[in-house]
C-alpha cells in the first residue's frame, strides 16, 4: 500500500505502474468525503 497525498505523487504512481505493465490500479479513499473521490477521478483520467 502506498499513501498518496498530492496530485504529483498520484500522477507519478500511475506512470510508474503503467511502465511496469500494470493496467489496473485500485485507489482506496482514506476519507468519506466524496469530493476526494471526484478529485482523484479527475487526476486519473
Amino acid at each position: 500500500m502506498v499513501l498518496h497525498t498530492s496530485r504529483k505523487t498520484i500522477d507519478q504512481s500511475i506512470v510508474e505502474y503503467s511502465e511496469l505493465g500494470v493496467d489496473e490500479i485500485i485507489f482506496v479513499p482514506a476519507t468519506d468525503d466524496l469530493d476526494e473521490v471526484t478529485r482523484l477521478a479527475d487526476i486519473a483520467s
